[in-house]
């Protein structure tokens, strides 16, 4: 649906009213995972943050990255006019590494990426929102756009094999290497958990 806006021109004492038919909102931004389900311990988590109609605005001032923790999005980090990154969230810098600029409509991007093996699960498998902060182009008219997106990262892992456990005689000290025991024996095993369970 088109919006309305209303225009004011004073010329001398006469003061002219108008309105500007604005064209219908339509999204101009979006985000996509790299790969769409991430293989925990074999992929890197990429999300890419770019701009769907640069035709559309004339300008993009900032690209700020959320995500949801704890049920609220909080910002992790942004790019802004100087073309660099602002880290919030300053755990996640240390392990994540994020690129991109708003330099242009058409090539604005942000990218954010957590290497393999730095990855964490389920924490980072979440979802994430992408703001943009930028200028509508409109006749010969600048107006302030805001747009976001979002994305839920999905994931899939490895069932942990069980291929040596520790074997621990019941109250009775150290662990056994011994893999045979006397009937009745009470047993305790143990075995390392894995860090992320798989999904689905």
């Amino acid at each position: 649906m088109k919006k309305m806006k209303k225009r004011k021109i004073e010329i001398g004492s006469l003061v002219v009213f108008f309105y500007l038919v604005l064209p219908a909102r339509s999204q101009n931004v979006q985000m996509q995972a790299v790969p769409p389900t991430v293989k925990y311990l074999e992929n890197d988590l990429l999300i890419i943050c770019s701009i769907t109609n640069p035709s559309h605005l004339t300008a993009i001032v900032s690209l700020e990255l959320l995500r949801n923790e704890s049920g609220s999005f909080q910002t992790i980090v942004s790019i802004n006019q100087d073309q660099k990154p602002h880290w919030i969230n300053t755990l996640l810098e240390r392990r994540a590494t994020v690129s991109g600029s708003v330099n242009g409509t058409n090539s604005a991007e942000l990218k954010f990426s957590i290497d393999k093996k730095n990855v964490l699960c389920p924490e980072d498998f979440t979802t994430y929102k992408c703001k943009m902060s930028g200028y509508h182009y409109i006749t010969s008219f600048n107006d302030r756009a805001h747009d976001e997106d979002q994305i839920t990262i999905t994931y899939t892992s490895k069932p942990t094999v069980l291929n040596e456990p520790t074997v621990q005689i019941h109250n009775n000290g150290p662990d056994t290497k011994e893999r045979r025991f006397p009937d009745k024996t009470v047993l305790k095993l143990t075995r390392r958990r894995s860090r992320c369970r798989s999904k689905g």
